[in-house]
Formats: structure tokens, sequence, C-alpha cells
């Protein structure tokens, strides 16, 4: 076992602006902590996804654990049917 991860539901209804527009929202945040014997005593870490309200997920941020770099991405458009 690598990590362990601990995930709540956080800020709903929350106003979120992105490039597409502003949205009421929830937040997914997961807490992601190494298991031992943590050698390189890496300290715990979140991540997380908000959904916006009948759109669906409009933003995410994500990690490496090495802690060189992060992935961060934003709904730019979109388009309902």
């Amino acid at each position: 076992l690598l990590y362990r991860g601990y995930g709540r539901m956080t800020g709903i209804d929350s106003l979120v602006t992105v490039p597409a527009g502003s949205f009421p929202s929830i937040t997914y945040r997961l807490k992601v902590i190494p298991s031992p014997p943590n050698t390189a005593h890496l300290p715990a870490r979140y991540s997380y996804d908000v959904y916006g309200k009948g759109v669906g997920r409009i933003k995410s941020h994500a990690f490496f654990f090495s802690g060189i770099g992060q992935i961060e991405s934003r709904l730019i458009r979109y388009r309902v049917r």
C-alpha cells in the first residue's frame, strides 16, 4: 500500500468561476497520506474535483507525489442539449 486517501464533499453551493462562466458548485476533496514507511518524508497532499450544478465537472487539481508538477483543468466551454 503506497498511500491512503480520504475523501469528502465540501463547499456546497459555492460559486466557482471558470472561463465558461460562474456556477454554483460542490467540491470533492481527497486527502492523500503516504503509508509507512515514508522514508522520503512526503507530506499529506490534496487533490480536488469541482462539480457545477447542471454542468458536471468544471475544475480539477491533481499532483505527482514526487512533488514535481501539478495538473489542473478548467471547463472552457460547454453545450447543453
